[in-house]
């Protein structure tokens, strides 16, 4: 059986880093979730005022050259006390920006909604400020970002059917896992317990929200219970 959840695509958009922080509860990732958006929203509307797309893109790039912020940066940093870095962030021109922050439960995803060159500063302080703790994976960094979820099924029988359907999906990404040189985690059955660990998320960085929410929609779907999850970062394999 093959879930398309997790075959390969091509995304119509692409970005150098995904974040992701896990908060307490889906209350508090919802709250950081809604003034992350505000915010991008804010410095949007202020470079949108200032003139055409094309025109903006060259103002943020002579801006950082003078490590200088916009105001509406400069009033967010100073609101909050923190370190915004030196430099303006350069997908954030338009209001629309504010799509690349997305909440699932007590997760919330952001991705940069056009290609960037702007560091992961300074949300992952925001991120830090409303006690989120940070994952992240950057273009060429050292480290990845990959999920674990652990879940059970509802009986014996509900647990054989999801191996079976667990070993043909898992026989697909060892096969990709060769094809690319990225070896994938661990998936275990304890009765009627199943884990998969240390899985990577890189084959979908800018969609990593939807892919993992359809993942565990599916599982739900299933009538699987979850009993966790977590998207941390890893070392990258050798």
């Amino acid at each position: 059986m093959k879930i398309s959840i997790w075959q390969q695509f091509s995304s119509n958009h692409s970005a150098d880093f995904t974040l992701v922080g896990t908060f307490e509860s889906p209350e508090k990732a919802e709250h950081a979730g809604q003034e992350l958006r505000k915010i991008i929203e804010m410095i949007g509307h202020w470079w949108e005022e200032q003139g055409e797309f094309e025109d903006c893109v060259s103002q943020v790039a002579q801006m950082a050259k003078k490590k200088q912020l916009t105001p509406p940066e400069q009033a967010i940093a100073s609101q909050y006390n923190i370190d915004w870095g030196r430099e303006p962030i350069d997908w954030t021109l338009t209001a629309e920006a504010a799509k690349g922050v997305e909440v699932y439960r007590n997760l919330v995803f952001i991705n940069p909604y056009t290609e960037t060159w702007s560091s992961t500063q300074p949300f992952e302080n925001l991120l830090n400020l409303w006690g989120g703790l940070i994952a992240c994976e950057m273009e060429y960094s050292e480290h990845r970002l990959t999920f674990t979820v652990q879940f059970a099924a509802r009986d014996e029988a509900h647990a054989e059917k999801m191996a079976q359907q667990l070993a043909v999906m898992w026989q697909e990404f060892e096969s990709d896992s060769e094809q690319f040189g990225y070896p994938f985690g661990s998936y275990q059955r304890d009765g009627l317990t199943f884990s998969i660990a240390g899985f990577p998320v890189f084959w979908f960085m800018s969609e990593l929200f939807q892919r993992f929410q359809d993942f565990i929609g599916w599982l739900e779907d299933q009538q699987c219970t979850i009993i966790n999850y977590a998207i941390e970062e890893t070392p990258r394999p050798d």
